[in-house]
């Protein structure tokens, strides 16, 4: 192992009083949910919605100029 990194991972366990041990865990941990979403290639896609209401452009231009709408 990169004798570089297990010294700055030391030093942040010192700095956070954490054991060294639970740095490389959470780490490890991190790297390991970044992969699996790369590889599940779900990054920035939405799995699921409660819907939408299908409108065309002029019924939503329609509904923004109403007073109502920007009352809140």
């Amino acid at each position: 192992m990169d004798e570089e990194l297990l010294i700055k991972a030391k030093i942040i366990a010192a700095r956070e009083r954490k054991k060294f041990s639970e740095v490389v865990e959470e780490a490890l941990a991190e790297y390991i949910a970044k992969k699996e979403v790369t590889l599940r290639g779900t990054a920035a896609i939405v799995e699921e919605t409660k819907g939408a209401l299908k409108a065309d452009s002029e019924v939503v231009l329609s509904v923004m100029q109403e007073e109502a709408f920007f009352e809140v």
